[in-house]
């Protein structure tokens, strides 16, 4: 057992034996893997946003041969979702001039988000 199991069951154990606030918010910050938290420290950077897109796009080839990128590429969409969570969402019209300058230059991309109701 590794030692960032070690402390994840350390953890829980303490929680077991006194589950409030304090043992709990332990317990998550434990659990949660580190390159969550590395991923999460990404996204004050400017157009992060598409890099991490492409970044999941060879993620997805590379993680079938490497067992250690298959992590990461269960936890960059479950972060990435939690990014465009309804409740963080504007919807604001734009004009077909405002959409048009958008992607004028030719390496823009368009994207739209929906909602499954």
């Amino acid at each position: 057992m590794d030692f960032e199991s070690r402390t994840v069951r350390r953890a829980l154990a303490t929680w077991k034996d006194s589950p409030d606030k304090d043992t709990s918010r332990r317990f998550s910050n434990t659990a949660e893997p580190l390159r969550q938290e590395l991923i999460r420290h990404l996204t004050p950077v400017p157009q992060v946003t598409g890099q991490l897109v492409a970044m999941r796009a060879d993620l997805l080839s590379m993680a079938q041969k490497d067992s250690a990128l298959a992590a990461l590429n269960y936890d960059l969409p479950r972060l990435v979702s939690s990014w465009f969570n309804r409740g963080f969402l504007v919807l604001r019209p734009i004009s077909w001039d405002d959409l048009r300058r958008r992607l004028e230059p030719p390496d823009q991309r368009c994207f739209a988000f929906f909602i499954r109701l």
